[in-house]
């Protein structure tokens, strides 16, 4: 994909401008003045940035019935896959550089393969109770294998009323940006609470202290980590639905979710 920004300056044009080399003005240019579209033009910059990301593999799956129970036919579907996925992002010299004022560019290459197998079963217990299982198992090339399992129960004890629960586990690798992408810097405003009672204030919009006010502009470099693991966690919900009749059809449902998930990839504020 390639895509295009407008409406940016380069530092060096921007310099160019304020020191007056732009328009050969010997006393430099002031902020404080209009400045002219045709010097607006001569410090424009257009960032370009160049992304190929490609996910390519294949599955076998198999679904169908295993044998009778006194309940009911106990079901199963399995499959194999396999994926390659690579990515490869290019920004202009400039934005690479970090010489775009308020943006910047980033970069990276990396590939990842993995293999995956998985089970799934429903096996009616009783006539008004099924459990499914399941299991799944991945190895990356680049975090190692791992195995969740799933279980997830359904009961209707009258014909109108269902009630379920189910648990299970997570695993997810980072995207491959996240891992092997470059440096990026950005422009945020923010309030700086610290550093506004070091100067004697208090967080307050009024503030003329910038730090107080959230009118406070700072850099921020982010990038990837090829350190990072993966995200890990379970999670589990307790249900229930009830259909009736009230001037037709209508249905109550009521459902408790619980997640918890271990080192989660995020930038921090």
């Amino acid at each position: 994909m390639h895509s295009q920004s407008y409406n940016y300056a380069s530092a060096e044009s921007f310099f160019g401008y304020i020191t007056g080399q732009t328009n050969g003005n010997p006393n430099g240019n002031s902020l404080l003045d209009v400045i002219p579209q045709s010097d607006v033009d001569a410090t424009r910059y257009t960032p370009v940035n160049d992304d190929v990301s490609t996910l390519t593999g294949a599955y076998l799956s198999f679904t169908g019935d295993i044998f009778e129970m006194p309940a009911g036919m106990l079901k199963y579907a399995a499959g194999i896959e396999t994926y390659k996925e690579f990515f490869n992002r290019e920004s202009d010299f400039a934005s690479a550089r970090n010489e775009i004022l308020s943006t910047g560019g980033s970069g990276g290459r990396g590939t990842r393969e993995w293999d995956s197998a998985y089970g799934e079963f429903l096996i009616p217990i009783i006539d008004s109770f099924e459990l499914t299982a399941a299991i799944r198992y991945d190895d990356y090339s680049d975090f190692g294998d791992s195995t969740v399992m799933q279980f997830a129960g359904e009961w209707r004890p009258i014909d109108n009323l269902l009630l379920r629960a189910s648990w299970g586990e997570t695993f997810r690798a980072p995207d491959l940006a996240r891992v092997y992408g470059t440096p990026v810097l950005a422009f945020n405003q923010i309030t700086d609470p610290l550093g506004c009672t070091n100067q004697g204030g208090t967080v307050d919009p009024n503030s003329e202290i910038p730090a107080c006010s959230g009118e406070l502009f700072i850099d921020v470099l982010s990038g990837s980590n090829e350190d990072l693991d993966a995200e890990e966690g379970e999670s589990w919900n307790i249900g229930a639905v009830y259909e009736f009749e009230f001037a037709g059809d209508w249905q109550f449902s009521i459902d408790w979710w619980h997640v918890e998930i271990d080192d989660i990839v995020d930038e921090l504020d």
